[in-house]
């Protein structure tokens, strides 16, 4: 058996309170993805702002969807980088 656990997980024995369970590890990680949202999102509505709609009804949808899209992950990202 060794360190590994005896359930059908080969991970061993508190690995995961180890990595995933510090504090530190989990407020590095959040505000990660929350500039990831910040700049993702930024960057899909100012290349929204610069293309124009296409021609064809279902691709301008889209594209509308994307912006709007965008838009709720640029507000999301920095509403919780700016909570902390």
């Amino acid at each position: 058996m060794g360190i590994f656990s005896a359930g059908a997980s080969r991970t061993p024995v508190g690995w995961q309170k180890l990595v995933w369970g510090a504090p530190e590890v989990r407020i590095t990680r959040n505000r990660v993805f929350e500039m990831i949202g910040v700049i993702w999102g930024g960057a899909v509505v100012v290349q929204w702002f610069f293309r124009t709609l296409s021609d064809n009804p279902s691709y301008a949808a889209g594209q509308v969807t994307g912006a709007i899209f965008g838009c709720l992950m640029f507000a999301v990202g920095l509403y919780y980088t700016i909570r902390g």
